[in-house]
């Protein structure tokens, strides 16, 4: 067990953490509950550092709490019989991460007395009751927090640390979108509606594919046209594309009284399980998986983004930025231009290929920081 704690609440990184969160509690439904001090969110943030360094029969701990401030009625849809303060916070928190979803957290409370469990809850987070505090344990030692819309606001990775708060208000919904040119979303509310549930489709499909830890290839690609299909060897074609997923969400949002469901798309993460990328468009359609990419074509220039969004690097060389995968990907969006490759490493990390209008590929790199 550690001897003395490695977050301190009068840390610089703490600090801004609090201030930024005091800066919200007061706007709006922020003004319900105690709000947490420098300490409450110290005692946490180690927990969740503790917890992510446990292993399960080989498993890392991959978990998000949701922190609800004191005095809130609010409560998760699966609340704890007489949930009480746990004394080993991060032995708690690692022995029930492997009951929760990739969309789910456990939802906690914290005073001086400890960091109280008091549910889970399977929705996903903008379904939630309240969002103040969001804590992330997304790989070992790797800890990101988020407060409200700053989802995260920083990120604890090993002896590194980064405040995103210039970034962390995109969002990876809003980076897919604009990286496909089609930020704006025009059209009747139905045909809103069910444009940005085919988008958060497409994030939890991602999500998905990186909490599995096999690694794949997401390449989605232009509808207006099938030039892509020139550089792609598929193992596995389907007959005609599955729509299953974008029918659903326009269904869904003539029907007020499910106008929030969200589908489920795990039995598409599971085909990134098969060597070869899943072939998608914007709207969700899946056209196969197993694609072998054989673009050749080198990207004139291109950029590199690490920490994601906070500022680019120009580099000079594929082998620079990553493996096949990302390699690969690269030269499948420098042939096609108005494709996009969302790749998920083993080690769980999310990389985003894309082009800019001048042309250049863009590399986002540790995109599973927004997810």
């Amino acid at each position: 067990m550690q001897s003395s704690a490695i977050f301190a609440s009068d840390g610089e990184t703490i600090q801004r953490i609090h201030e930024r969160y005091m800066a919200m509690h007061n706007i709006g439904g922020w003004k319900n509950g105690e709000p947490l001090t420098a300490s409450n969110f110290a005692a946490l943030i180690e927990a969740a550092f503790w917890a992510s360094l446990r292993a399960d029969e080989g498993r890392s701990t991959r978990v998000q709490l949701r922190v609800l401030p004191r005095g809130v009625d609010a409560l998760p849809n699966l609340a704890l019989e007489s949930p009480q303060a746990v004394a080993d916070a991060e032995k708690s928190i690692a022995k029930l991460a492997p009951a929760i979803s990739v969309q789910g957290s456990i939802v906690v409370t914290v005073s001086d007395d400890g960091i109280t469990i008091i549910g889970i809850d399977t929705r996903p987070q903008f379904l939630s009751p309240t969002s103040d505090v969001i804590i992330k344990a997304s790989a070992p030692g790797v800890i990101s927090v988020g407060v409200g819309p700053y989802q995260p606001f920083a990120v604890f990775s090993g002896r590194d640390i980064c405040v995103m708060e210039s970034s962390s208000q995109w969002s990876l919904t809003w980076y897919l979108q604009n990286a496909l040119r089609k930020d704006g979303i025009l059209g009747t509310f139905p045909e809103r509606a069910a444009a940005s549930r085919e988008w958060l489709a497409l994030v939890d499909l991602a999500r998905m594919i990186v909490a599995h830890g096999h690694g794949g290839i997401l390449l989605v690609v232009p509808d207006e046209n099938d030039e892509w299909l020139t550089s792609l060897d598929y193992a596995f074609k389907f007959t005609k594309p599955n729509t299953e997923v974008r029918d659903s969400s326009r269904a869904l949002a003539t029907n007020d009284k499910i106008a929030w469901s969200r589908y489920d798309v795990s039995w598409i993460a599971s085909l990134a399980n098969v060597d070869g990328a899943v072939v998608i468009s914007p709207d969700v359609r899946i056209y196969g998986f197993g694609a072998k990419i054989k673009a050749k074509k080198l990207p004139d220039r291109f950029w590199l983004s690490e920490p994601p969004g906070m500022h680019w690097t120009e580099k000079v060389s594929l082998e620079e930025v990553g493996g096949m995968r990302h390699q690969s990907s690269m030269r499948f969006v420098a042939t096609h231009q108005d494709a996009m490759a969302i790749v998920a490493s083993q080690d769980r990390s999310l990389s985003i290929a894309s082009c800019n209008l001048e042309g250049e590929v863009l590399l986002l790199r540790n995109a599973q920081w927004w997810t």
